[in-house]
């Protein structure tokens, strides 16, 4: 039996950032080749469970086609980063959240803001927790061109069977 792949996107608080960066990815994937036995999940740094994701993550998201009304937040833990194939964060804080979980997992890490391919450097995904919808419809698209980028990148690496996502450091330079 072949072993599914899974991808975890971790935010903060696991309502805003995460949830609607999963649900693009799933999107993506159920289109480009009916999800390839890939799961996809999303969690949080700060531990909330069973919040439904913020109202205009709910909107941004459903703007596009997606549904997000039933997402119920999760919290990051340790069962969860190791049963992950890939962890997609959106700060440095998350990577190093789930380095703290398990320090083996920092080849799992992806910075998707590395992936933007913008004129000027990203740090981060901005969080738009508290903002107004402009602000989510903004993250929103900056998720979608970040996963855009990525994920057929992935997606070539898993089917040569390398599965190789070519981990960063803080400065975004390869450390394999």
């Amino acid at each position: 039996m072949v072993r599914m792949s899974e991808i975890l996107v971790i935010c903060s608080g696991n309502i805003c950032r995460s949830p609607l960066a999963e649900r693009m990815l799933r999107a993506s994937l159920d289109a480009t080749d009916g999800g390839r036995s890939i799961a996809t999940s999303s969690a949080g740094t700060l531990g909330i469970e069973g919040k439904p994701a913020d109202p205009h993550s709910v909107t941004a998201a459903e703007e596009i086609g997606i549904p997000l009304d039933d997402h119920r937040s999760r919290g990051l833990t340790l069962d969860r980063v190791r049963e992950a194939d890939v962890l997609l964060v959106m700060e440095d804080y998350h990577a190093d959240f789930a380095r703290m979980l398990d320090a083996s997992c920092a080849d799992k890490i992806v910075r998707l803001w590395e992936h933007a391919r913008l004129p000027q450097r990203l740090h981060e995904i901005p969080d738009p927790v508290g903002e107004s919808i402009e602000a989510f419809r903004e993250c929103r698209d900056l998720l979608a061109r970040c996963l855009g980028h990525w994920l057929p990148t992935w997606l070539r690496a898993e089917s040569d069977g390398d599965g190789d996502i070519e981990p960063t450091d803080r400065d975004g330079r390869t450390t394999s």
